[in-house]
């Protein structure tokens, strides 16, 4: 079965069609060609192809499309946002607002603290993650291997 999407060469090519991006909002449905209600497996296949198609095009020396640029950016935020529920909940609120015109619609970059810091678990991780990190360090500093 091959990994490859059937049209990854439209990665390479300009789509006069779809709108990536709304109000400079990326809309990551689209750029995953997937409805928006599809459902987390046919999300999690689409990431994966579409990272796929993403690895074989850096091996080529095609264009930067603006499909393929808005992939290399958001490669890393499909998972934690279409695969989770409240924050597709909240992502899919904030495209619709874009989508609508309203003006209290947040920016990706502003969405994506705002939602880090509502989120409890992802507040925890990283409060976890820098006690570790400096825990580490200490161990690593003192060390007299090193």
């Amino acid at each position: 079965m091959p990994v490859f999407s059937p049209g990854r060469t439209a990665i390479f090519t300009q789509n006069a069609k779809t709108a990536l991006q709304i109000n400079g909002f990326p809309d990551f449905y689209a750029l995953l060609e997937m409805p928006r209600d599809a459902t987390s497996k046919q999300l999690e296949t689409a990431i994966t192809t579409r990272a796929a198609d993403l690895l074989a095009a850096s091996f080529s020396r095609g264009g930067q499309s603006e499909l393929m640029v808005l992939l290399r950016r958001h490669i890393t935020d499909f998972r934690p946002v279409l695969l989770d529920k409240n924050a597709r909940f909240s992502y899919d609120g904030q495209l619709r607002g874009h989508e609508n015109g309203d003006a209290l619609a947040l920016s990706f970059s502003n969405w994506q603290q705002t939602f880090a810091n509502g989120n409890r678990l992802s507040r925890g991780l990283g409060v976890a993650s820098r006690g570790l990190k400096a825990h580490l360090k200490t161990v690593f500093w003192d060390a007299e291997f090193l």
